[in-house]
């Protein structure tokens, strides 16, 4: 397997035996090759500062690529440097709509799929997200203040989900907040922009990427894309200024997104007597993300981003194995 570490002025092999997937047993303690090249990178960046506040880092990775089990181990390895790095992780998925504020969003957009129910740009709240992140900007500073972190519950109302009377209460000292989540660091298009990639005739073959030529976000009305795209503002102007350095966990094929979440759902499935999607609702519920990274997925390292110069993104192949890492 050929896997390279890749820098901004360097270029050197990653060790063989680092180069395993995701699904390669393991010993159950064990850290996942990726996550102990983010937690590097998150201890390198921090031995720079000399600051009360928290270092916020983005992390953006799509469904199947292993986002909670990845930012868990950064957290262990963190905390279990000789000088420990205190870290707390949480999703954007806690910051969703509670269950009748996603009811009305789909009500306001009744001719919108992405937005029947919870998951794309939208269906969040950015002024809850931003009072948590300020409070945590300065969480070193105040007295023992606890700081409530919401807890979404996605099994009530029949899976439409609900925000929980359950919070998680943190103390300081933090020194690291990983914000993680799909569509976390996407900035919006220009209307012009992405009217052409609307109107941008399909290729064959995918490009050898996607297996059939159709790109999903053609599924859906320009309109509904646009409002989508709207959406994002509220994300850049709310959320991102405080994130300083950014970690994107990539497929090297897009579509293997579908296998990924495939593969979830089947060892969930083996571990709860076989409750859970049919493959067909698997493809069909990642299908309704695949718009958001056919348009915005790139736009992460675009440099207006308050992250540009402290960013780092893995690539990971079928099997999730690192084929190289990059900082940008």
């Amino acid at each position: 397997m050929s896997c390279v570490i890749l820098g901004a002025s360097f270029v050197f092999p990653i060790p063989s035996h680092l180069c395993v997937p995701f699904h390669t047993n393991m010993p159950s303690d064990a850290v996942y090759p990726a996550a102990r090249i983010c937690a590097d990178f998150i201890a390198k960046e921090i031995t720079s500062r000399n600051s009360q506040r928290p270092l916020f880092v983005g992390f953006q990775g799509p469904q199947g690529s292993g986002k909670t089990t990845l930012t868990n181990q950064i957290k262990k390895v963190l905390g279990t440097l000789s000088t420990p790095i205190h870290t707390i992780v949480f999703s954007i998925d806690d910051l969703y709509l509670p269950y009748d504020g996603l009811i009305e969003l789909g009500r306001a957009h009744p001719d919108n799929a992405l937005l029947q129910g919870r998951g794309l740009p939208g269906s969040h709240d950015p002024v809850l997200g931003a009072e948590i992140l300020e409070h945590l900007s300065r969480i070193n500073t105040e007295d023992d203040t606890a700081i409530s972190l919401p807890v979404f519950d996605k099994s009530v109302h029949q899976g439409f989900g609900d925000r929980s009377n359950e919070t998680v209460q943190v103390r300081a000292p933090v020194d690291v907040v990983i914000l993680e989540g799909w569509c976390f660091g996407f900035q919006p298009l220009s209307l012009a922009e992405l009217g052409r990639k609307y109107d941008e005739p399909e290729t064959e073959g995918g490009a050898g990427k996607n297996p059939s030529s159709h790109r999903y976000f053609k599924s859906h009305s320009l309109t509904s894309l646009e409002t989508i795209n709207g959406n994002l503002k509220n994300y850049v102007d709310l959320w991102y200024r405080y994130f300083t350095h950014f970690i994107q966990i990539v497929p090297e094929n897009l579509y293997d997104v579908f296998d990924w979440r495939l593969q979830q759902e089947h060892a969930m499935k083996l571990k709860n007597g076989g409750r859970g999607m049919t493959d067909e609702g698997v493809h069909n519920f990642v299908a309704r993300y695949m718009p958001g990274y056919e348009l915005f997925q790139d736009t992460i390292e675009l440099q207006n981003n308050p992250w540009i110069g402290h960013g780092l993104k893995v690539v990971l192949d079928k099997q999730r194995a690192v084929i190289r890492s990059e900082q940008f």
